[in-house]
């Protein structure tokens, strides 16, 4: 039978639009499993003293279609380049469990193996980067192949999966290059019409801080609020922002600033986070926030959306929603160790 039109459209549409949290989590959780320490007596059940937790011996990677929105920060010679280094360790037929178990075998060391990550240069850390992508970008297409049954993968050969995946990307970057420029013309539509209503001026020192926070990487943050970044290809052209870094924190410094100035609940929360009693209570703020994931609720409509942009309700807010959004930023500097009040003079 031939593919149905339709469910290719919702396949797309999957792309863009799905968010696969809970299946990380899941995934990352099932990686321990119990084990006994020893034989119990018959008829024993045994308790938490009786087990430990051991990694799963056969071992694979996360595959997500979702992966495939990779292809926007994907450029067409990085690809074909690192592809040529490691599909050949790709075992032949392809199949979900020769593609899983080369993601993963593939991705457990790094190409930079004399060094470890803490003692990577930036260019060195975004090389890295860029070979996850590719790797997580490649098995995530040659999976939605054999998932779509095409035809003659059983018997394609190296040169041939990674032509298949190089026209996959050149397919999902006009997808999305074209679904952007329709969501921007939407968007000054409204900005035209009376219900556009611009943003306050500060909100994007708010957006910085929050995000910062909350665990964001530092470049997707720094393209939220209107700072670009360089990229791994960028290397020797003149136009991209080499002060990047800089600017994003003298924006969460500034945000730090607003903060003081017109949410004194929240810079109170911050001015005493030292003390026992508020992280205490930052803490399970911040793991009770994490359970009704508010914001995994939107993020199934918004591809945009993660953890921490339901913090971001716009400016003013109300004491409660400054006090609880004061406490979940700060458990989650806690948690991950992130300095929540980062000064340039410290």
């Amino acid at each position: 039978m031939r593919l149905d039109p339709d469910y290719l459209r919702r396949v797309l549409l999957r792309i863009l639009d799905g968010e696969e949290y809970q299946e990380i989590v899941r995934h990352n959780d099932a990686k321990l499993g119990p084990v006994l320490e020893s034989e119990l007596p018959e008829g024993q059940r045994p308790t938490l003293k009786d087990l430990r937790f051991a990694e799963n011996p056969d071992r694979r990677a996360q595959v997500r279609i979702t992966d495939l929105r990779m292809a926007k920060d994907l450029k067409r010679m990085a690809l074909r380049r690192e592809l040529k280094m490691v599909l050949s360790d790709l075992r032949l037929p392809v199949t979900t469990d020769t593609v899983t178990q080369w993601k993963y075998e593939t991705l457990k060391t790094h190409k930079t193996l004399l060094k470890k990550p803490s003692e990577w240069s930036a260019s060195e850390e975004e090389e890295e980067g860029v070979r996850v992508i590719v790797v997580s970008f490649a098995a995530a297409a040659l999976l939605l192949f054999l998932d779509l049954d095409m035809k003659r993968l059983a018997q394609a050969e190296h040169d041939d999966l990674a032509k298949l995946v190089e026209n996959l990307l050149s397919l999902i970057q006009s997808l999305i290059e074209d679904f952007d420029e329709y969501t921007d013309k939407l968007l000054k539509l409204l900005e035209r019409s009376e219900g556009g209503r611009p943003p306050h001026p500060e909100a994007k020192y708010n957006t910085a801080l929050v995000l910062y926070r909350m665990g964001r990487p530092l470049r997707e943050i720094a393209y939220r609020v209107g700072i670009t970044p360089p990229t791994p290809w960028d290397k020797g052209a003149q136009s991209y922002n080499k002060n990047w870094k800089n600017q994003l924190y003298a924006a969460i410094e500034r945000g730090i600033l607003i903060e003081e100035e017109r949410f004194p609940r929240a810079a109170a929360v911050f001015a005493r986070r030292n003390d026992e009693g508020v992280r205490a209570k930052a803490l399970e703020t911040y793991h009770n926030y994490l359970y009704r994931a508010a914001w995994l609720e939107a993020s199934q409509y918004l591809v945009s959306v993660g953890i921490g942009d339901d913090l971001l309700d716009g400016m003013p807010m109300n004491e409660s929603q400054e006090e609880y959004g004061a406490y979940v930023q700060l458990g989650s500097c806690l948690e991950n160790g992130i300095d929540p009040v980062p000064r340039s003079s410290t």
